[in-house]
């Protein structure tokens, strides 16, 4: 499995006692299928970056294994047992002798793997005793085979001597185990002790029991600690190979605590998946047949993944962690669970971590955890894990350092000194919640000799200068503090006092007089005032006085105060006039000098004129003046090497500065003066020396009469940023007069101010120098970083998003090696390498990245490539050995040039110090840190344009800058969510066809800058947004969308309606800009800006027609009957499906009502349904719709009862009348008889009988629909009874009689009678009756019918009518009866 990778990191840690091992499950009966489960979490899912900008966290990581083997399978094995047989192994230990313990415990492993259930063809193992070295020679050696092994044991108690060697032997198990095909091999590793040898790159290093140790070559108890490390550390490495070959090694300590290190041996084997166990004589041979078992038992061995290439190095595995990392940064935690037949994995779970390093501030997502075991077909992948890293706002900024010798020893060549550097390291910490500074003096100290008034990049130096100044000046006077005080000191020969110009000039003549001020001033208002006419005519005129200048800038300052104090110096030329000693020298254009007036050596008076430039600088760095220069000049024409030294000496830089680069300078230079800040130096006390160790010549930095070396720095503190710069680095080169062992010892102390104003005070730790009569070779050397043939190092331009050689430049490496040559000196150098490292943002170029010239001789055999993910070079020398003897070298010099290039903008940043490595064929593997080149490196990004530059810089600052004359026209940061992008640019591109700029930021995000506005239309009635074109109607308004930034941008708007134009409007950009409400028509709507970013004030135009809102009712007109309801749809035109207020009111309100939605009739009649309403715009509509209320006719009457029997001379007026429809408008009816003598009509409803008989009665509408009705009525008595015949003869068999023939209702004109009569047979033997009264005569005899009557009171009269039944003919008589 981890063969597909290579281990560059350290093992798990394995929190049971002992691991399983890596076996290839096999098919087995098992009770359930072993497998394992895994989770991931964070040990804290919220971080804070500490003062270091690191943030320490872990992922968390559970295994637990399921299931159980039924039967044991496994395949062949290797088993190595590495045995110490050092000369401690014949110590006693819990009075037993080691070597007899051990013996007794190999013994037990042995006869473990030689029972018979126990083997499996193809095993092989290995016995590995080692001492110094591995043993293969002797009685005690290494053999192969359980029976060679076995046949040693009687031998392992008396052949123990010598040291104890990890990484030799444990590689020569790993060689031997390498050569088996079988791929599950394992170690036993048994040893007494830590290891004490190693032979390690052609040299032997040796720890001994007297404290010293053997150190390439050199033994001394000062070489104990260093030559532990690398022991320890050698061999953590060979077991990382173990890992990689996927060798398990189970580790016995079997000593007491104080005699091995069993930190490391557990280490070693979690590395590899297993772990180390700490032995006794007790217990040593348990743990053997232990270790044995779990290799005979069926395993499962994985590993659980975390890919962290995403994090591009912000996430990095802790230095100490259990973890192999690839080369492709994916951390690996190796695993085993052995599964013993028949009962629960071991162990039952693993509860590891992976411990982080989080190295910027952000939110991290793991998204690629994976777990792999062999035979798992796909691996399991965890849900991602979110860590959260935040900023540590309240860490107080401060600073640490180190310091130590450039090589671990100096040569003292015979009749000189012994030269050597001293590498300082400062590095900035913490970080400032908020701009919290102290006050700051700020002297500007500005150049106005002569050739300011030439032309430089096509504009005059003092125009760009006094543009520059000007920028400089706006930014402090919006970030300054009351407290601050701000110095303007302008120079040529002398200080400036120059308050005359010129009101014209042409070819060179000027003419005309007005005032000016161009003199030494304070304040900003004052300094604003004056500089103005920094490019007037006759200003620029004279030599250049850097001292003069500098001490009138120094005078200015308040000596002893905690206040921040910076010089900004500009110059465009080598200083060229001092007055020192009441002696006054200059130097002509024409090559010439003058002291005194009197003619002098021009070199001489150059050296004295540049000693003391260099001279006032140290004073100014021992006043804790911070200096920054600008050398704003052609190649050539200012000493740059000049001002850099005396820039460093004050803890500044110098960078150069060009026409479309120096108002960026000076931007820069004033954000970081305006910055809380720490500044303070490095002070290095040579007093206990005895004058045996001083300074060399070519030293920036001197010693004072105290021989104290003064080594000055500032670091500010951007709000809520890392510190800038986050590291400085310098090299003190020193003498030596003497050979031997120089301490340094409480005489290296860091002092600083902090940004409370307290002083700080810190003693570095002991450190020694060794100067030998001779060491191994080392090399001179020099360090250049060099520009490109368009811009130096620090003026780097990226043209748009594509790299070229504007964004490169150069390190140059040269060295020459040194020695002291004796009469037998010889040797060959080889393996030269060069680690440089790199800041963020450098990376090797993609083309001819490297040459080598070897005497001056292009030639190959030079290679280079990016290492630790990116941070750092290694450049190899190979097939290039410098042999020497006879007092000479084969190659005198190499010179090495590697091209970089500069990724995004960067500000002003010093190359990381370089380590060189070679091997020497005396005295070995050798390391020496490079000299330290002041060049600084810095990088913009430009896009070109016709008339403008536009330049993003390290801050996110966009920046547009006249061609003409690289005055700054317009400057931003871009805002993501209101908050600014304050990041640094990485490209720039023309997009929207060169309307706006894609702003590429060095996290590949992007942003747009617009060079010309956009809007959007809006009806803001109906909060929709419109599209150019669109008719619409209510209030119109617009929104700026696309923002044209800078604080000179105006933005303005017109409006043609009508074909009319109206005059420019200037309006806010953030505002909503509503239009008059009256419009109406096609409309055009023109938006332009001026200043600002705009790249013209060519208008965007934008139209819409606008259209009036009317009032929609229907129905229209509205008719209806009296009290009928119906809804009226009332809507605005055109349709806008929005709600809106109506008022609507019935202007007579007794005809009809408004309720609802709905109009309802109340009576005939014809009025107005008035609706009132807003439209959209605000202005009133007002609709009146004809309204006609109908009246409702009858349409049908019902009358009950119908018919109706009422009495003679009786009245009724109980009638039910129904009207249809109900709601009939007039329900009055009119009642006639049409029978009156029958029936008369008292009223509508009330009626009399007036004699017997039937009569109609017509009920009629009197609304005029002529509906009529009729109903019947009947005048009678009301029944009182029924009367029958006496007795009824019929023959049987006969059917033309019938009931109704035979009986009477009483009184005859009874008309109360309900329904029909009913009869029923009192012997339906003999005669039957239908419903209908038809009598069936059936047998003869005697029968009756019983006949029942109702009145309308349901009152009952019943009668029998007698029926006597005869035989047909008989007459009547009864003659019985026949069938």
């Amino acid at each position: 499995m981890r063969n597909r990778f290579k281990s560059v990191s350290i093992g798990i840690i394995i929190l049971f006692l002992l691991s399983s091992v890596f076996l290839q499950p096999l098919p087995i009966e098992a009770a359930s299928q072993p497998d394992v489960h895994f989770s991931v979490s964070p040990s804290s899912a919220k971080l804070t970056l500490n003062a270091d900008s690191m943030a320490e966290g872990a992922l968390n990581i559970d295994l637990v294994p399921t299931g159980t083997v039924d039967q044991k399978q496994r395949e062949p094995i290797d088993v190595a047992f590495v045995y110490d047989t050092s000369g401690s192994m014949d110590d006693f230990f819990e009075n037993k002798r080691k070597s007899t313990s051990a013996k007794n415990a190999l013994a037990s492993a042995l006869t473990y793997f030689g029972a018979k259930d126990n083997q499996v063809s193809g095993d092989r193992f290995f016995f590995i005793p080692f001492n110094d070295n591995v043993r293969t020679s002797g009685q005690v050696k290494v053999v192969e085979g359980l029976k060679n092994i076995e046949g040693l044991l009687g031998k392992l108690e008396s052949n123990n001597i010598g040291g104890t060697n990890y990484t030799q032997t444990l590689e020569y198990a790993r060689n031997k185990l390498m050569q088996s095909s079988n791929k599950n091999k394992y170690i036993v590793f048994l040893t007494d002790g830590e290891p004490t040898v190693l032979n390690y790159g052609n040299y032997k290093y040796i720890l001994y029991t007297n404290g010293t140790a053997l150190y390439n070559g050199v033994t001394s108890r000062g070489n104990y600690s260093k030559t532990r490390e690398l022991i320890h550390r050698i061999a953590k490495e060979t077991s990382r190979q173990l890992a990689a070959d996927n060798i398990t090694m189970y580790s016995i300590g079997f000593a007491r605590e104080d005699e091995i290190d069993f930190q490391l041996l557990e280490s070693m084997s979690s590395i590899t998946g297993a772990a180390a166990v700490r032995a006794t004589p007790t217990n040593l041979t348990n743990i053997f047949q232990e270790i044995s078992k779990k290799i005979d038992n069926y395993t499962i061995s994985g590993e659980v993944s975390v890919d962290l290439r995403k994090f591009n190095g912000d996430v990095t595995v802790a230095p100490d962690a259990d973890a192999i990392v690839d080369n492709n940064q994916v951390a690996h935690i190796p695993f085993r669970f052995t599964f013993p037949v028949g009962a629960e994995p071991d162990p039952s779970n693993i509860a590891t971590s992976l411990p982080l390093i989080f190295h910027k501030a952000g939110t991290y997502s793991f998204e690629h955890i994976e777990l792999h075991y062999d035979g798992l077909t796909t691996a399991k992948r965890h849900a991602p894990v979110i860590i959260k890293v935040n900023q540590d706002m309240n860490s107080i900024p401060g600073a640490s350092f180190t310091v130590k010798p450039s090589s671990e020893e100096f040569v003292k060549p015979p009749h000189d000194n012994a030269k050597g550097n001293i590498d300082i390291t400062i590095t900035g910490k913490g970080m400032a919640p908020k701009d919290e500074r102290l006050p700051i003096d700020v002297v500007f100290v500005h150049d106005t000799s002569g050739s300011m008034a030439e032309p430089f990049d096509g504009a005059r130096r003092d125009t760009t200068a006094k543009h520059a100044l000007q920028s400089a000046i706006h930014y402090f006077e919006m970030n300054s503090k009351a407290e601050d005080k701000f110095y303007f000191v302008p120079f040529d020969s002398e200080v400036s006092r120059k308050t005359k110009a010129a009101t014209n000039c042409f070819l060179g003549h000027c003419w005309g007089e007005k005032r000016i001020n161009i003199v030494s001033l304070e304040g900003l208002h004052n300094i604003k005032n004056a500089i103005g006419d920094l490019d007037s005519g006759g200003v620029s005129t004279g030599g250049t006085n850097y001292n003069a200048a500098l001490t009138e800038a120094m005078r200015k300052f308040i000596q002893g105060s905690n206040r921040s104090k910076y010089i900004i110096f500009l110059t465009d030329g080598e200083p060229t006039v001092l007055t020192h000693h009441n002696d006054r020298y200059e130097i002509f254009t024409n090559q010439t000098a003058r002291k005194n007036g009197v003619n002098a050596p021009l070199a001489e008076v150059k050296k004295i004129i540049r000693e003391q430039a260099l001279n006032i600088s140290d004073t100014l760095g021992s006043n804790g003046i911070t200096m920054y220069s600008i050398g704003f000049a052609q190649e050539g024409e200012v000493d740059f090497e000049l001002l850099r030294n005396m820039s460093v000496k004050t803890g500044g830089y110098a960078v150069q500065g060009k026409s479309n680069n120096l108002t960026a300078i000076f931007d820069d230079i004033s954000r970081k003066v305006n910055s809380s800040n720490i500044s303070g130096s490095v002070m290095i006390d040579l007093s206990p020396f005895n004058g045996d160790v001083i300074v060399d010549s070519s030293s920036n930095f001197k010693a004072n009469d105290e021989q104290i070396v003064q080594i000055p720095f500032n670091i500010t503190f951007p709000a809520g940023e890392k510190p800038d710069p986050h590291v400085i680095q310098q090299s003190l080169p020193l003498q030596f007069q003497k050979a031997g062992s120089y301490e340094f010892r409480n005489n290296v102390t860091l002092t600083y101010t902090d940004i409370n104003g307290t002083r700080q005070t810190f003693e570095h730790e002991p450190f020694t120098v060794i100067v030998n009569e001779e060491r191994a070779p080392y090399f001179l050397n020099e360090v250049n970083i060099l520009g490109n043939q368009f811009y130096s190092p620090d003026n780097l331009i990226k043209i748009g998003n594509h790299d070229s050689e504007r964004n490169e430049f150069f390190v140059e490496y040269k060295l020459r090696p040194e020695t002291v040559f004796t009469e037998i000196t010889r040797g060959i150098i080889n393996d030269i390498k060069i680690t440089q490292p790199l800041f963020e943002g450098i990376s090797l170029a993609t083309h001819e990245q490297i040459s080598l010239l070897k005497d001056g001789k292009p030639v190959e055999g030079i290679t280079v490539q990016p290492i630790d993910n990116g941070r750092a070079l290694e450049i190899h020398l190979q097939n290039n050995d410098i042999i020497y003897e006879s007092g000479d070298f084969s190659v005198a010099e190499y010179v090495i040039k590697v091209r970089l290039k500069a990724d995004w903008a960067l500000p002003y940043r010093q190359m990381p110090q370089a380590q060189l490595y070679f091997h020497d064929s005396r005295f070995k593997e050798q390391t020496q840190s490079l000299n330290i080149d002041e060049q600084r490196i810095s990088m913009r990004v430009q896009l070109n344009e016709t008339n403008y530059n536009y330049s993003g810089d390290y801050k996110g600052l966009i920046e547009k800058i006249s061609r003409q004359d690289g005055a700054t026209i317009a400057d931003t940061i871009l805002t993501q969510d209101n908050i600014l992008i304050e990041k640094a640019v990485k490209g720039m591109g023309l997009i929207n066809q060169g309307t706006a700029i894609e702003i590429t930021y060095y996290d590949d995000t992007k942003a747009i800058l617009y060079l010309k506005t956009n809007f959007q239309l809006k009806n803001v009635s109906l909060s929709k947004n419109l599209q150019s074109g669109d008719t619409t109607k209510g209030r119109v308004a617009f929104k700026i969308t696309d923002f044209v930034a800078g604080d000179g941008a105006i933005y303005e708007y017109q409006l043609n309606v009508d074909g009319a134009d109206t005059e420019w409007h200037e309006f806010d950009p953030m505002a909503m800009i509503e239009l008059p409400k009256d419009l109406e028509g096609y409309i055009e709507i023109r938006v332009r800006t001026k200043g600002g970013f705009s790249v013209n004030d060519n208008p965007i135009v934008k139209t819409l027609t606008i259209v009036k809102e009317g009032l929609s009712v229907e129905p229209n007109p509205i008719e209806i009957d009296v009290g009928e309801s119906l809804a009226v749809e009332i809507k605005i035109t055109p349709d806008d499906e929005t709600d809106r207020d109506f008022d609507v009111t019935i202007l007579e309100p007794t005809i009809a009502m408004f309720e609802n939605g709905k109009v309802t009739g109340l009576e005939p009649g014809e009025t107005h349904l008035q609706v009132i309403t807003t439209d959209i715009a605000g202005n009133e509509i007002k609709e009146l719709i004809p309204l006609k209320v109908n009246s409702i006719l009858i349409e049908k009457i019902t009358v009950t009862p119908n018919p109706l029997h009422i009495g003679k001379l009786l009245e009724y007026h109980d009638f039910h009348v129904e009207i249809e429809p109900k709601n009939a408008s007039n329900q009055k009816l009119a009642w006639k008889s049409l029978h009156p003598s029958i029936v008369e009509i008292i009223e509508s409803g009330r009626i009399y009988g007036k004699m017997t008989g039937t009569a109609e009665i017509e009920i009629k509408a009197e609304d005029g629909s002529n509906v009529a009705t009729t109903i019947i009525v009947h005048v009678g008595s009301p029944l009182t009874g029924i009367e029958v015949d006496n007795e009824l003869v019929i023959e049987k068999g006969a059917t033309d009689k019938n009931v109704h023939q035979h009986f009477r209702y009483l009184p005859s004109d009874a008309t109360n009678i309900k329904g029909k009569p009913s009869f029923a047979s009192t012997n339906e033997k003999i005669l039957e009756v239908e419903p209908n009264g038809e009598l069936i005569p059936k047998r003869i005899g005697d029968a009756g019918v019983k006949i029942t009557v109702r009145d309308e009171d349901d009152n009952t009269f019943t009668a029998e009518l007698k029926v006597k039944v005869v035989e047909k003919g008989s007459n009547g008589r009864d003659n019985g009866d026949k069938y």
